[in-house]
């Protein structure tokens, strides 16, 4: 009884409170930017639960509750049904993310890889991966935009050299050839700043390991699965 109390307390501040007029996003936003300045935080929304807000970064949700004391909310939000509409939200962001990469507007500019064509996936790679270098075995030939997720600093300078490059493709090539693999790097700092962009795109993909493959719809499908896709459409 004492729950059912406190929830129907809850709710009632929730809807009674101001925030849950038009002032809600405007807190919410002035909180989020107060205590975390260097985050670059992208829409700030109401979210379905009243009186707390939906903010993005990337491709990553949370919620807010900006009132006394504020909160951090992480997990995700279903309904009675089984929908989760936390999946449903980061799909989106996710989705708006690649297509200004596929457009080219994004400022980590990637290596445009594969055969002549237009690319319909986005990769991204660790030098020393070694499912990285068998998935690039099986996706030989396909046209992909290639970004670098280095794992460790030795991958980082790699990584760096290979944007660097006179010719980054036959670098890459290099790479996946193991001449590296003995190979002592120090990149410049121009280049391991170009490094940097790679990773961050790759943090508001949510990007967790290598290799991760995005298509133009936002699904993670897996090398072995469009490499069998291919083959099939060549069939036909």
């Amino acid at each position: 009884m004492k729950k059912i109390v406190l929830i129907l307390f809850l709710l009632a501040s929730f809807v009674s409170s101001p925030t849950w007029g038009g002032e809600l996003v405007q807190k919410c936003t002035q909180l989020l930017k107060t205590r975390f300045p260097n985050t670059n935080w992208g829409e700030i929304r109401r979210s379905p639960i009243p009186g707390i807000c939906e903010a993005s970064t990337g491709s990553n949700v949370l919620y807010v509750f900006p009132g006394d004391p504020p909160l951090l909310i992480f997990g995700a939000l279903y309904t009675f049904d089984g929908k989760d509409l936390t999946a449903i939200r980061r799909a989106q962001l996710r989705k708006q993310i690649l297509d200004e990469i596929f457009r080219g507007k994004v400022d980590a500019k990637p290596l445009l890889i594969g055969e002549k064509g237009v690319p319909q996936y986005v990769e991204f790679v660790d030098p020393f991966c070694v499912h990285c270098r068998r998935a690039e075995r099986e996706l030989r030939g396909v046209p992909r935009l290639l970004f670098f997720y280095p794992l460790s600093k030795r991958s980082e300078a790699v990584a760096a050299a290979v944007l660097c490059a006179s010719d980054p493709r036959t670098e890459w090539e290099k790479v996946i050839a193991g001449e590296y693999d003995r190979k002592i790097v120090t990149a410049p700092e121009k280049c391991i700043a170009l490094v940097e962009k790679h990773k961050k795109l790759g943090r508001y993909l949510g990007v967790r390991g290598t290799p991760t493959i995005f298509d133009r719809q936002g699904r993670s499908p897996s090398p072995t699965l469009i490499a069998s896709k291919i083959k099939q459409n060549k069939r036909r």
